[in-house]
């Protein structure tokens, strides 16, 4: 397993919600106030999208800079309105079901985790390569910026 040191990233985190038809207007427009609280606590890009093949199934991606960006989210950053946001988002899922989360470093940037023991080193890129890309940590683009994570306007 890898664990992730604070410089990296970026963090992709997805988070899939199973919603009742009855509820997925109130739904979609609960996420509306969770997008604004995302963006605000430092999310650099942050997407709701509908599962044509199962409606309902909604995946939220949101990008993050690294990984003590992502803790800051959660830790420092984080409001009773914004948490107010969440849980009433969150009381519209089918019953029985919760959210499930999951989180993903650029494969291009951080290290490329390969099966092995628990104990040893993930191989990859070296730790010194590991920080986030020029772009994330500046907020600058440059016309070859391949991660796609410019400034937020």
């Amino acid at each position: 397993m890898f664990e992730p040191g604070p410089a990296d990233g970026p963090v992709l985190v997805s988070v899939t919600y199973r919603v009742a038809p009855a509820q997925r207007t109130a739904f979609t427009e609960a996420m509306r106030h969770v997008t604004r609280s995302r963006r605000r606590t430092g999310a650099l890009t942050r997407v709701l999208h509908q599962d044509v093949g199962a409606p309902d199934r909604f995946v939220e991606n949101c990008l993050i800079a690294s990984r003590s960006e992502h803790l800051a989210q959660h830790h420092a950053r984080l409001t009773a309105t914004d948490r107010r946001f969440e849980e009433t988002a969150r009381r519209l899922l089918a019953p029985g079901t919760a959210p499930e989360v999951t989180h993903a470093f650029c494969a291009a940037t951080g290290p490329v985790v390969t099966a092995g023991p628990p104990d040893e080193e993930p191989a990859g890129v070296p730790p010194a390569a590991r920080s986030a890309p020029e772009a994330v940590r500046t907020g600058r683009t440059t016309p070859d910026d391949a991660t796609g994570t410019g400034p937020r306007p």
